[in-house]
């Protein structure tokens, strides 16, 4: 009575451990043949293979620009002949530009269980000849993949502007009175980009765990042939995002007071433009 065990396991890392040239846990063969009666033959495959993808994200973005503008007080008084008074302009910009990508890939595998090939044949009588393949892939069976990204934006933007003022009084002929222009500017741009490469390489449409070949045959009489194989595909895949854009904006415009007061002939008095201009764009694209 012969017995034959023929045994092959392979272990394929994350890091491209290969057999031969082939860079998957499959793609491989084994035979028995040509073996005398009441033998015992029995092949056993293997394979697998574990891939384990853990992305956590965390960016924190936080602008805090607080700003103050502030232009000085013009007097022209207790002149014989006045001249013309003018504060100055007072104005604050504020420019933010954010664009943040992340880029969950998933790397592209061909950790494919399906190539594994088994025969048994020409054996004696009474023989007993088993063939037994389990495919247990882990990325290709049991696939996890989490995705945690929390993406905080926050602007914080507090504008003052303020002009001084501008008086031409107590004299015999006064000029003219103008006060500045105040004027608050804000822009904020926010982009948000993130990506997964989506399962690539063996997980796709045509990786399955179940392929590959078995076979027994040429046996004698009364001889027992089993043929075992166990495939499961299992596919988890959490993608947790947070966006969080926050844009706190704060203005305050004030232009100064134009007086002309007090005089014999007195001039025109003008008082500045105020204003506040905020702009805010924000574009979030999520693609898992």
């Amino acid at each position: 009575m012969k017995l034959q065990l023929l045994r092959y396991a392979v272990l394929t890392a994350v890091t491209g451990l290969t057999l031969g040239t082939a860079s998957v846990a499959g793609a491989s063969s084994a035979t028995i043949s040509n073996t005398g009666p009441d033998s015992w033959n029995k092949i056993e495959c293997g394979n697998s293979s574990n891939l384990t993808i853990k992305n956590k994200t965390d960016l924190n973005v936080t602008n805090n620009n607080p700003q103050t503008a502030t232009s000085g007080n013009t007097e022209v008084k207790d002149n014989t002949t006045g001249g013309s008074g003018m504060s100055g302009d007072a104005s604050n910009n504020s420019n933010l530009n954010v664009n943040l990508s992340v880029n969950n890939q998933i790397p592209a595998s061909s950790n494919d269980n399906s190539d594994n090939s088994a025969n048994i044949s020409d054996t004696g009588p009474d023989s007993n000849n088993q063939i037994k393949c389990d495919n247990q892939t882990n990325q290709n069976s049991n696939t996890k993949v989490s995705n945690n990204t929390n993406l905080n934006v926050t602007n914080n933007n507090s504008q003052t502007a303020k002009t001084g003022s501008a008086e031409v009084n107590h004299n015999t002929t006064g000029g003219n009175a103008t006060s500045g222009a105040a004027s608050n500017n804000s822009s904020v741009s926010t982009a948000v980009t993130t990506s997964g490469g989506g399962l690539g390489g063996g997980m796709g449409s045509g990786g399955g765990s179940g392929g590959g070949s078995a076979s027994i045959s040429n046996t004698g009489p009364n001889s027992k042939n089993i043929i075992e194989s166990n495939n499961n595909a299992k596919t988890t895949v959490t993608n947790d995002t947070n966006l969080n854009v926050t844009n706190n904006n704060s203005q305050k415009a004030t232009s100064g007071s134009a007086e002309v007061e007090g005089n014999t002939t007195g001039g025109n008095a003008t008082s500045g433009d105020a204003s506040n201009v905020s702009n805010v764009s924000v574009t979030a694209n999520v693609s898992n």
